[in-house]
């Protein structure tokens, strides 16, 4: 027999789950169906059917119960996925993404190894513990680049998202691992039910309020990686049409870039306000409008990567070393200076070097 609290829960439990069909049915319909729109579609469907089967009290599925269940097992690795195309501007599928679904394949397929008690225990620990790793990670992410964002809904929500997806996912598989271990009181799923209902609302107020600013990227492209870092930055035809204190402060800009601001180690977005004379604000919209850079890293690479190649392609550089070629550009070592480039060119310094040079 149901009691109230029961009932609640499962009006909660209901609740959550059709306001994520909901969140998928809205990222599905609209265009361009890039994959943002389609991870997240896919994370809404995962987290209705993690709200769905992880109580005792629906058992409305029949037949459906066996597959939802296997789909809600993957509800983390959906988060994930999400979270980096979201807070990553160029996202690429490699095996770091695919590795943890396939290991959760195989941590749940149905092999006697599982069926033992210890096989069980680490299976639990196993899943527990990545799923843990993924959502620290997810974290890290949304935080990592939050000063370099250019994007204003998409920097505000960086810290949110952290709080309420990442954070909020740790406590929510930490409870369920215990509540499956030393067994906490019933209570504990009402709780869990009210949880899940207010992360599934504030995500899909959250879709609703900004998913153009998220979204609509996909179609054009960004140069934050979507097109090649190493354009140098152009202003669009809308900047010609700038007036007043925006127009100086563009034109102030691109006499900075002009004279090498670039150049400047551990330059940043308040660093270049300054020299610009605008309030921080007013330069990320500049130059998220106004030149298409959607991170400021990457607006700084544009010009650094050009340089970078007249530099390598110069006979009287051929001996110069790449490592003095990335400090003269602006990056505090060889590292990150070999990454932006090979993404711009494909090639690596060195090999571009060769090429340019007809040594290779």
């Amino acid at each position: 027999m149901l009691d109230q609290l029961d009932i609640l829960e499962i009006a909660l439990r209901g609740g959550a789950a059709g306001l994520n069909l909901l969140m998928a049915a809205l990222l599905l319909v609209g265009r361009p169906l890039g994959v943002r729109r389609a991870l997240g579609a896919l994370f809404a469907l995962g987290t209705a059917a993690y709200v769905l089967v992880s109580t005792d009290h629906f058992d409305i599925l029949g037949p459906l119960e066996s597959p939802v269940r296997v789909f809600a097992i993957y509800n983390t690795i959906f988060f994930w996925w999400f979270a980096r195309s979201l807070f990553e501007d160029v996202f690429v599928w490699d095996w770091v993404k695919l590795s943890p679904f396939a290991l959760i394949t195989v941590l749940h397929a149905p092999l006697a190894i599982w069926q033992t008690p210890s096989g069980f225990v680490t299976e639990q620990i196993v899943h527990g513990g990545m799923s843990i790793l993924m959502l620290a990670d997810a974290i890290w992410i949304a935080l990592r680049d939050r000063n370099t964002d250019l994007v204003g809904p998409r920097r505000r929500f960086r810290l949110v998202f952290a709080l309420l997806g990442g954070a909020a996912g740790i406590i929510i598989t930490l409870g369920e691992n215990l509540y499956k271990s030393i067994g906490l009181p019933e209570a504990t799923t009402f709780f869990h039910a009210v949880l899940m209902f207010a992360l599934t609302f504030f995500f899909v107020s959250w879709l609703l309020s900004v998913s153009r600013a998220f979204f609509a990227a996909e179609a054009a492209g960004a140069r934050a990686g979507e097109t090649t870092a190493g354009n140098a930055p152009v202003p669009s035809s809308s900047a010609a049409s700038l007036n007043g204190a925006d127009k100086q402060a563009f034109d102030r800009l691109t006499e900075l870039m002009d004279d090498g601001v670039y150049r400047e180690e551990g330059l940043t977005v308040p660093a270049l306000a300054e020299k610009v004379g605008i309030p921080e604000h007013q330069l990320r919209r500049l130059i998220n409008r106004e030149l298409g850079f959607r991170n400021f890293t990457a607006f700084l690479n544009a010009r650094r990567i050009e340089e970078a190649k007249a530099v390598l392609a110069d006979p009287a550089n051929a001996r110069r070393q790449v490592l003095q070629i990335a400090l003269d550009l602006g990056y505090a070592s060889v590292a990150p200076f070999n990454r932006a480039f090979k993404q711009a060119t494909g090639q690596t310094p060195t090999e571009y070097r060769k090429a340019a040079l007809g040594n290779g």
